[in-house]
């Protein structure tokens, strides 16, 4: 962000006045509130407000309240009251209040009474806040709290004590948004209990303020673990909150607002199905905006298109329209199938080219807490991309059936023997495309029994990953079937080797019914490469949907947890560098 679209930021929310100048002024500010403040309705009335200047904070005596605030945040901190309440400025929504902040202490105890604060930074950049909360019982933690310029998030970094850090906001959905495959979406009145394990990785998005607000929380990477605190019964059960452990590192609290930035719909009726369905709501500005659909065993991931599509092939659902569409800025859904009775959830994930300077996605947010480098990890796009299709050979052409028809034409003008290094080259080709989709099936293959390894050890430590198990072994099985059910058609891989061979020994006599041997010999590759391509396809599915029913299991012990972070690490990496042959 340019020096002057900050100042007419500034400008706008009165941080800025004439008397100032670029030098001196104070943008980002701490504030004595001279008495105690009851809430956000005292927050507007500030007669007996004082600004606290960077050169007179360290020996300020504070007679009231304080408050720090830049353009889009404020946070309130009150000695002997619970933990620093996160405002926004923004007009949308119900109330200006976005979260609370309590740390806990390595026992796991809530700090909710804060009993110090210390202005460790206030630069008019930057200001910091040590903040030292106690339990009922007199143990301390101390945490710092720090508001940059122009920023939607505050950096929250542990010091003494401070094991992890609640953080209390009401949501409706929880998304741990997966830039390689599909969501994981957890909607609280689909889960029992007080407790949830939710599997994030680097961090998490909230919804809340009835379409209005979206909060994040993100994190370096390390050992940390997230539990979700439920409460509430049916159409009221929401997320309370969340406890983030902070393995010694900062953790990032941002504050998304904007009209009608999120919006969810509940599908439940039959007659749904099929349907072009109109959700009544049409997007505020222009983003990569995503579609989600909590099933009962899974969660299924759609980008937006401008406009709809109609029989669309898309394996394994085959010829269906595709689900999520804008007609004028208007959002449409259409179920795939009857099984996708449910909740659907839509939000902006990503900016493009066409979204507005001043509006801020789940990415940008990324990149500006984290940088460009981790950032760019964690979105792997190079992880989704695909591998060299022929291995360590360079292809000229691409395919098995593309490669033969070049090879045919030689063969029916005669020309095979005088062009023999070059058909040579090609059938080398056919055979290093057929090797590598194989040695595709078989990592499939090896992955899924490093999966049933892994869990015969893990239940021998931790019996509750039963379930768990029981799903991986399914997983082998199915992959198993589908390789036994093909492999009389696919051949030993010597069978590929054979068949090159063949054809190249075609070059090295003038005959006339080479072209008739060659036929042979190339419908029977065809024929192999076509089986070993479309398992390889099934292969990617049966992993990619495993992968997503392991994402909508949310235990309540931290031993199943991680345990299930790890099986979903392992089928990240065995999808990742696809065969373009896979597809989706």
């Amino acid at each position: 962000m340019t020096r002057v679209i900050q100042t007419l930021l500034l400008i706008a929310t009165g941080l800025w006045s004439a008397g100032h100048t670029a030098a001196s002024e104070p943008r980002v500010v701490v504030w004595d509130t001279g008495k105690r403040v009851g809430g956000e309705a005292d927050l507007g009335r500030r007669e007996t407000w004082q600004l606290v200047p960077p050169e007179t904070s360290p020996s300020h005596a504070f007679r009231g309240d304080m408050l720090i605030e830049n353009d889009k945040l404020q946070v309130l901190f009150r000695v002997g009251r619970g933990g620093p309440v996160v405002y926004s400025r923004s007009d949308v929504g119900q109330g200006r209040q976005r979260m609370v902040l309590v740390p806990l202490t390595a026992k796991h105890e809530l700090c909710e009474t804060i009993v110090s604060l210390k202005i460790s930074e206030n630069t008019g950049e930057e200001v910091a806040i040590q903040v030292s909360g106690q339990t009922p019982r007199g143990d301390r933690a101390r945490i710092t709290v720090a508001l940059g310029l122009a920023r939607s998030f505050v950096k929250v970094s542990p010091m003494e004590n401070a094991f992890a850090l609640c953080v209390r906001a009401r949501t409706r959905f929880a998304v741990v948004p997966d830039f390689f495959g599909d969501d994981m979406l957890f909607d609280p009145r689909k889960s029992p209990g007080e407790r949830l394990f939710l599997p994030a990785e680097n961090f998490l998005m909230n919804f809340a303020g009835e379409g209005n607000t979206i909060l994040m929380g993100i994190w370096p990477a390390g050992d940390q673990e997230v539990q979700a605190i439920l409460s509430g019964e049916k159409e009221q059960r929401c997320f309370e909150g969340l406890e983030i452990s902070l393995d010694g590192k900062s953790l990032y609290l941002v504050v998304l607002d904007g009209s009608g930035i999120w919006r969810s719909m509940v599908l439940e009726d039959a007659a749904c199905a099929d349907k072009d369905i109109a959700t009544g709501w049409k997007k505020p500005f222009d983003a990569r905006w995503r579609g989600d659909f909590r099933l009962a065993d899974r969660t299924d991931s759609w980008e937006f298109e401008s406009q709809r599509r109609d029989r669309v092939g898309i394996d394994p659902y085959g010829q269906v329209v595709w689900p999520f569409w804008f007609e004028n800025d208007a959002a449409m859904i259409r179920l795939l199938r009857k099984d996708y009775l449910g909740s659907a959830l839509i939000y902006p994930l990503e900016r493009k080219q066409s979204t507005p300077l001043t509006v801020f996605t789940p990415v940008d947010m990324l990149r500006e807490t984290l940088g460009t480098g981790p950032c760019e990890y964690i979105l792997d796009r190079e992880g989704i991309g695909t591998r060299n299709p022929g291995g360590d050979r360079q292809l000229v052409s691409t395919g098995v059936c593309n490669t033969t028809g070049v090879m045919q034409h030689f063969f029916e003008l005669g020309l095979e023997c005088r062009e023999r290094k070059l058909v040579e080259d090609l059938a080398e080709d056919v055979s290093a495309f057929n090797i590598t989709v194989r040695q595709r099936l078989e990592e499939y293959r090896a992955f899924a029994r490093q999966l049933v390894q892994a869990c015969q050890e893990e239940k021998k430590r931790n019996p509750a990953i039963q379930p768990v198990a029981d799903r991986v072994e399914r997983l082998q099985k199915r992959l198993e079937e589908l390789f036994a059910q093909r492999l009389p058609a696919m051949k030993p891989p010597e069978r590929n080797l054979e068949l090159v061979q063949e054809i190249k020994q075609l070059t090295h006599e003038d005959n006339p019914e080479n072209l008739g041997r060659y036929l042979t010999s190339a419908a029977q590759l065809r024929s192999l490469a076509g089986t070993q391509d479309s398992l390889a396809s099934a292969f990617r599915a049966e992993v990619r949907r495993f992968r997503r029913e392991l994402g909508v299991i949310a235990p309540n012990d931290r031993d199943s947890a991680r345990f299930l972070e790890k099986l979903r690490e392992l089928s990240r990496n065995v999808l990742r560098k696809k065969h373009y042959t896979e597809g989706a």
